[in-house]
């Protein structure tokens, strides 16, 4: 998967807008991605570690994470329910928060910036990078507009985007 959607993942993150996407101050839905998608995340200083496969809902009401190359083999890990009432929750914890602003603070979760970010999978030019005070959730997430997540910290493991693709 991390090679073959390389290309793919650099046009959709370019887009065929002139520019990047002017997402700052906009609301959450922007940066959680679409609805029955795959991403497969590598950690961070572990290269000898499996991949964590996350997947999205086809309503995007959870997240399924399993530990593995192949989802069919891959070992469960994680499902969390999905709320976007009030910004993106992930079970109980607040991940995105509803306005998407430098600086913008709700619920223990802070926008720190918003703006071009790499990670290992290449180059977004708009990602709201988010720190969470607390819970397993605690530390740095990014999530790129049009795309998703593309940098997850779970029980202090950081997790980069290293491909995704619908399903």
């Amino acid at each position: 998967m991390r090679r073959l959607l390389a290309l793919p993942a650099l046009l959709a993150a370019c887009g065929s807008q002139e520019g990047p996407i002017d997402a700052s101050g906009a609301g959450f839905a922007a940066f959680i991605g679409e609805p029955d998608t795959q991403y497969e995340l590598i950690p961070e200083g572990l290269p000898e570690e499996p991949p964590a496969l996350l997947r999205t809902a086809p309503d995007q009401s959870a997240w399924t994470l399993r530990l593995g190359e192949r989802w069919a083999d891959a070992a469960p890990a994680g499902e969390w329910a999905l709320s976007k009432s009030d910004g993106l929750r992930v079970g109980q914890q607040l991940l995105l928060p509803k306005r998407v602003d430098e600086g913008e603070a709700q619920d223990g979760a802070t926008v720190v910036s918003v703006a071009e970010r790499e990670v290992w999978y290449g180059i977004f030019p708009t990602v709201a990078t988010v720190e969470v005070e607390s819970g397993e959730w605690a530390g740095e997430h990014a999530f790129a507009a049009g795309v998703g997540p593309i940098l997850l910290t779970i029980n202090g493991v950081r997790w980069e985007l290293a491909g995704y693709e619908g399903l």
